[in-house]
């Protein structure tokens, strides 16, 4: 389980210490918020250079643009709980479940591409699910295929890399002119991926 966005109620090491300064996303913009406070808001100018409102276009219930401390505030708990899930007060036990790591309504992403059992659960809650179900199909790699395979390799890994440079083409795009960025591209990588598994082949996402 990536421990970076596991709860911070389920952590038992010490978080003080140098070799773990921050074991969690919460941890991190805990720190961050600290700071700022500590250095005075007033320092710090809130413009809104180099921002981009990704979804302009959905009712969100929290700021994309941070042009003060209170969104500040408010973005972060947002980040921490879609990656942790809501704080807990009683502490579940293993085995654990996705509904036990629910976000908060209000943090929510109201992305009507998201369906509600992805955008009402954290990330956390998210790996506990893929973990709790049966692992997907699996494939050999061919070490010496055919010819004929070998040709289907090679097209099922140019479609992966030319996606893939359009999916980057596409966030580049995005955060230097603010056009909407093409999401489909990313479930296309999801496909293309398995694609080049099932012809035995180990994904390349970029041509070398």
């Amino acid at each position: 389980m990536p421990d970076i966005e596991t709860p911070e109620e389920l952590e038992t090491f010490n978080t003080t210490t140098p070799q773990y300064p921050y074991s969690s996303i919460g941890a991190f913009y805990k720190s961050l918020r600290d700071g700022i406070s500590a250095a005075g808001v007033e320092n710090f100018p809130w413009t809104t250079t180099n921002q981009l409102q990704v979804w302009s276009d959905l009712k969100q219930t929290f700021p994309e643009v941070i042009s003060s401390y209170d969104d500040a505030v408010t973005v972060i708990n947002v980040i921490t709980e879609q990656g942790e899930g809501k704080s807990m007060s009683v502490v579940p036990l293993p085995p654990f479940v996705r509904e036990q790591f629910p976000i908060p309504p209000e943090y929510q992403l109201q992305d009507p591409g998201d369906p509600s059992r992805q955008n009402s659960y954290s990330h956390f809650g998210r790996f506990v699910d893929i973990k709790n179900n049966p692992l997907p199909d699996v494939y050999p790699i061919l070490a010496d295929p055919t010819p004929e395979r070998a040709a289907a390799q090679t097209a099922a890994i140019q479609v992966l890399q030319h996606d893939f440079a359009s999916l980057i083409a596409s966030l580049t795009t995005t955060w230097v002119s603010g056009a909407d960025l093409e999401l489909s591209l990313m479930d296309a990588l999801l496909q293309d991926a398995v694609n080049c598994w099932q012809t035995g082949a180990i994904p390349q996402w970029i041509k070398q």
